[in-house]
């Protein structure tokens, strides 16, 4: 497909409507569209959380319940998506612009290129080379099935391998070369640009979770605190002492095991009973607030 081809008129059949029906059917509410993406990010949300404390409590037939609920429901980040992009679940369009990115984030999808295709693919369905966006025929195997039904790392290369290739400003295809082409300069900008925030961003979350401690990496295992050389030191919160750990969970704690230096020596290794996994240690300091 070249973008000085000329583009037929698809003489689609239309079903017959009124104006004042196809309306009152295309009705949107912020409240709706806010109960129906909140709830569904609520879930999300509660799956990973769910998978993340059973890993940490080691509870591992808890940890596969967890994924595997948590993926079927990230599997419908698609929908929503797609929903967003025809701008058809929120009547304010900021609302909609706004869960459009943030779905997209969480989903590794570009709109802007999945729009510039949709919009063509909906105007030329299946008539090829106007539309490239489902080409027929699509052959259904249970190969394939298989590969994407539980976990599909095949798909996340893919996704990952193009998404590389759009932010180094790179182009595949005849699809994608006709879409943008070299006169739309501000469209290929916004194409590369949000690929490389979904590098950078995805990239920021998994540095900060290592950085403070939020990943559940097992750093070592914690000796009987009865052994020699260990201090055992139990409080309560008026006691004033603080620990400061990298958790957004509880940062004053019940528990707290030292090294042999006490409680009032800095950058000790801590071990915290009410906000780290049992054998888990965190380099942090501990101080005396009062």
């Amino acid at each position: 497909m070249t973008t000085d081809q000329p583009k037929p008129r698809i003489p689609w059949y239309r079903t017959p409507l009124d104006r004042d029906t196809l309306a009152a059917l295309n009705q949107r509410s912020d409240w709706r569209g806010l109960l129906q993406t909140g709830g569904y990010l609520g879930l999300l949300a509660v799956t990973a959380a769910a998978a993340w404390v059973a890993a940490g409590r080691q509870l591992w037939p808890a940890v596969l319940l967890a994924l595997f609920l948590h993926g079927t429901f990230v599997a419908f980040l698609l929908n929503g998506f797609h929903e967003l992009c025809h701008s058809s679940v929120f009547k304010t369009k900021f609302l909609n612009t706004f869960f459009l990115y943030l779905f997209s984030f969480l989903g590794w999808t570009n709109p802007i290129l999945f729009w510039t295709s949709h919009v063509e693919h909906h105007k030329y369905t299946l008539h090829p080379p106007h539309d490239l966006e489902v080409v027929q025929p699509v052959k259904l195997t249970l190969d394939a099935f298989l590969k994407s039904a539980a976990v599909n790392p095949w798909g996340f290369y893919a996704r990952l391998k193009s998404t590389i290739r759009l932010s180094l400003g790179k182009l595949e295809g005849e699809w994608e070369n006709a879409l943008f082409p070299e006169s739309a300069v501000e469209k290929r900008r916004r194409l590369f640009n949000w690929a490389r925030v979904l590098l950078v961003g995805h990239a920021l979350i998994i540095h900060l979770s290592q950085e403070h401690g939020i990943t559940g990496a097992r750093l070592t295992q914690i000796p009987d605190p009865c052994a020699a050389n260990l201090v055992h030191i139990a409080f309560d919160q008026g006691t004033g002492i603080e620990i400061i750990i990298g958790h957004n969970v509880v940062p004053r704690c019940s528990m707290m095991i030292a090294l042999s230096e006490g409680p009032g020596a800095s950058d000790n290794a801590l071990r915290t009973s009410s906000s780290v996994t049992p054998g888990m240690i965190f380099r942090r300091s501990a101080s005396l607030s009062g």
